[in-house]
């Protein structure tokens, strides 16, 4: 992805003003470009010529126009269902993306994919995805592709604020953070998951923003930093943690389960062997 260097903030000079006016006109096409096309999307939808389900992005233009303006050719771009405005932001035309979602011969896949499976591979556009979180194990293996072939190109994942409380995109996160892979998350946070509040069903107001406190973190990175390394560190962890259980409430007995009244079977091998003996005598 292109690099935006910073400019020094001075008295008089706005901040973030270190793109130029002809990228800042440039971004303003392209949001009014995608902004009028998923309008006329939603015109279509109502006259009923737009086949099967269609999920806009309205509102949510500055995030496909920015990214395409950073993504150099060959970056590859992974979406969600809401994915016309960032398939028309790589560059797909206008005429193509309307044909498909009206399942047209001229559409982007001749009208076989529709709105919620948008694909161009010329345009670095590796589909749409209808399945929440689906493709951010994707993302990760054409990030690994790379790092594993020493390509330059970076993948860009966008998703939800609702993906965020599926398991895989913690998955692909950790994946991503354990391979040092080349790849970028985007959380497109509108609130909404479809149709429930984020705020209903997730416990943090920031669902793919929210950090450890500092204090937390600080105080974790300390303690690892006072352990020192190999057999003596593993030693002192486990008498940390020792001492750790000794201050924590005593708890009641673990209560066995009979096999038969007054009977209780061990552990292990044995158990099993006297447990299937039993079993054998009550039958």
């Amino acid at each position: 992805m292109k690099a935006m260097a910073a400019k020094p903030t001075t008295a008089g000079t706005p901040a973030n003003d270190d793109i130029g006016e002809a990228k800042r006109l440039a971004l303003y096409r392209s949001q009014i470009r995608l902004r009028e096309a998923e309008q006329r999307a939603f015109d279509l939808f109502l006259q009923n010529l737009v086949k099967g389900t269609s999920h806009l992005s309205l509102g949510q233009e500055a995030v496909a126009a920015g990214f395409a303006e950073a993504m150099q050719k060959g970056d590859l771009s992974f979406c969600t269902y809401r994915g016309h405005a960032h398939t028309l932001a790589r560059g797909v035309s206008v005429e193509k993306v309307l044909g498909e979602l009206m399942q047209k011969d001229n559409g982007l896949m001749r009208g076989k994919g529709g709105s919620m499976h948008l694909t161009s591979e010329d345009h670095g556009v590796m589909g749409s995805y209808a399945i929440i979180g689906a493709h951010l194990p994707i993302a990760c293996g054409a990030a690994w592709r790379a790092q594993y072939r020493g390509d330059k190109d970076v993948s860009v994942c966008f998703f939800g604020d609702g993906t965020t409380n599926i398991g895989a995109f913690h998955e692909a996160l950790n994946f991503a953070a354990v391979w040092k892979l080349p790849v970028v998350f985007v959380c497109e946070n509108n609130l909404y998951m479809e149709y429930t509040p984020i705020g209903d069903v997730t416990a943090v107001p920031s669902p793919a923003g929210d950090l450890w406190p500092a204090e937390d973190r600080d105080r974790r990175q300390r303690r690892r930093r006072r352990l020192p390394r190999g057999a003596e560190g593993v030693r002192q962890g486990a008498r940390r943690r020792g001492a750790v259980a000794d201050r924590m409430p005593d708890l009641p007995p673990q209560r066995p389960f009979p096999r038969r009244p007054g009977e209780v079977s061990p552990r292990g091998r044995v158990g099993a062997l006297e447990g299937a003996r039993s079993d054998k005598d009550l039958s």
